[in-house]
């Protein structure tokens, strides 16, 4: 973990983007699991510890509980999980007319540029509900600059490759909602029975 190098980088994202991801490219293709280790893990330590420290919910409710504390670092998470899918969708799914450095192959470019979600964070050390608006609006740029890079790489436009993104992350989680509406369906079938 480096924190300060997390937070250059996450300076350098801000700044342009593009240019970020082709250096996160340069240096060479790191894991998924090294992304989150060295870059948004460090940041990511921000948002429980935003959360017991923000001043309001200590002289409102006399401190903040174990799930409002933890709600949001989930919901960060759940970001960073369609971040990877975002990868994976366009990294097996498009053909590889690629701009990115020489003998590089752009994996987790998606997943690094979605840093500011893991440093939105630090808003909640002011108030929750600035921390879930900055969460909220970390995850739209983060999800627009990743379309954009990603397009620019693959030569595709960001229609496609958003269009593909929704298709796998819809066939992912067709198990959940089919399994959502066959439990809907029984409690429906129960209430009725007590009806009847």
């Amino acid at each position: 973990m480096q924190p300060a190098a997390a937070i250059e980088r996450l300076g350098a994202v801000f700044r342009n983007p593009r240019e970020s991801a082709v250096a996160f490219l340069g240096e060479g293709l790191e894991s998924a699991r090294t992304v989150f280790l060295r870059w948004h893990l460090p940041l990511l330590l921000l948002y429980p510890l935003a959360i017991w420290l923000c001043p309001l919910t200590w002289i409102f409710s006399g401190g903040p509980s174990w799930k409002s504390a933890l709600a949001p670092t989930v919901l960060a998470l759940g970001s960073l999980a369609l971040a990877f899918a975002l990868d994976r969708t366009v990294q097996y799914s498009v053909e590889p007319r690629v701009r990115a450095p020489e003998d590089s192959e752009p994996r987790n470019v998606a997943f690094f540029l979605f840093l500011p979600v893991s440093a939105a964070g630090l808003f909640f050390i002011i108030h929750p509900f600035a921390g879930y608006l900055a969460l909220a609006g970390a995850v739209a740029f983060s999800l627009y600059n990743s379309l954009e890079t990603l397009a620019w790489m693959y030569s595709r436009s960001r229609a496609r490759i958003l269009t593909d993104f929704i298709i796998a992350v819809t066939l992912l989680l067709l198990p959940l909602i089919v399994f959502f509406g066959l439990l809907n369906l029984l409690n429906s079938v129960r209430i009725l029975r007590e009806f009847i």
